[in-house]
């Protein structure tokens, strides 16, 4: 099998992930409830070995063929040399192919793209949140609430929400104070503590930073989806660990947990995590009912494991080249 003809197969399943992958995703949901900080770990991990299997095409494609000389002689060779070091196809090599040097460019000034581009949004994000956080401090107070150092901001909203730990952590409005009974209050403290230790915030803002021509890829649109949904049921299950179901459903309840978030639309695009959120309460009142079928959650951990393979074996053998030489 040529270079070529795996560069195809390869592209032809991530075009295929790329866009029936929000199918998998979605049907693996019961499975993946169960054990939500793992899907997590899983469905993260997934998305960057989409992107990295994605960019590895380019290296790929370069073992397809000899190309046009585009450099100098001694340059050309110097290049050359590498790439037959790393080439596990150098006796399949098609006569034509576009130059090297430009192909492997490509997928280099993709990667530096996403990388400046992801940096820019997470210096965007951190200011935003530096300056939201900023102003709830001028407006609230801070006490302590069952243990917890916790930010009292006045507003007639049931609101409650983290800030990174290093932001201000936890944040409740007067109208929750109002609203919540001690048992409810404890229940959503837990749930917000569990954003915190879990640090949740960490992995929201890594995959914020994901450019927006890339979230908007059906996979990676589902998977980010699934990964907020799935955090909101982590930080439910550490809550329920401190009060019973029907406490932390009751205040989900108060707090508009059964229909939309409560949070205000000023408080968008900044690092912050709510506790009320869409489903919650069936989710927590249905969790781990009947039998789950854990085959789409196989089936997409194996895509996701195939993409990795072949993202490894195609880098390994460059930076074999690049740490030991090839001339």
């Amino acid at each position: 099998m040529t270079a070529l003809v795996i560069a195809l197969v390869l592209a032809a399943g991530l075009i295929a992930l790329g866009a029936w992958g929000p199918k998998l995703v979605h049907a693996a949901g019961p499975s993946f409830r169960r054990r939500p900080r793992i899907a997590v770990g899983l469905l993260g991990t997934g998305i960057f070995l989409w992107i990295a299997a994605a960019l590895s095409l380019a290296p790929l494609l370069v073992w397809a063929g000899t190309g046009p000389q585009i450099l100098s002689d001694r340059a050309s060779q110097i290049c050359v040399s590498c790439l037959q070091a790393t080439n596990p196809f150098a006796s399949a090599q098609l006569p034509w192919a576009p130059p090297a040097l430009l192909t492997i460019s490509f997928s280099l000034l993709a990667l530096a793209g996403l990388i400046a581009i992801g940096l820019v949004r997470l210096v965007r994000t951190e200011r935003s949140t530096e300056q939201l956080s900023r102003d709830l401090h001028a407006q609230g107070e801070s006490r302590t609430i069952a243990g917890a150092t916790v930010l009292v901001v006045p507003d007639s909203r049931p609101l409650a929400f983290t800030f990174p730990a290093r932001r201000g952590g936890i944040v409740l409005s007067t109208q929750t104070l109002h609203q919540l009974n001690e048992n409810e209050l404890a229940g959503v403290l837990a749930h917000e503590k569990a954003h915190l230790s879990q640090r949740h915030h960490l992995t929201s803002q890594i995959l914020e930073a994901l450019p927006l021509l890339v979230r908007r890829i059906p996979l990676v649109s589902a998977t980010l989806q699934s990964i907020a949904e799935l955090q909101e049921i982590a930080a439910d299950n550490a809550a329920q660990r401190e009060v019973d179901t029907a406490t932390l459903a009751s205040a989900l309840l108060k707090m508009g947990g059964g229909s939309a978030p409560s949070m205000p639309a000023e408080r968008q695009g900044v690092a912050v995590l709510n506790a009320a959120g869409s489903g919650r309460i069936q989710q927590l009142v249905g969790a781990h009912a009947g039998k789950t079928n854990f085959r789409p959650a196989l089936a997409l951990t194996l895509c996701f494991a195939l993409l990795g393979a072949a993202w490894l074996a195609i880098c390994t053998p460059y930076l074999q080249a690049l740490l030991q030489g090839c001339w």
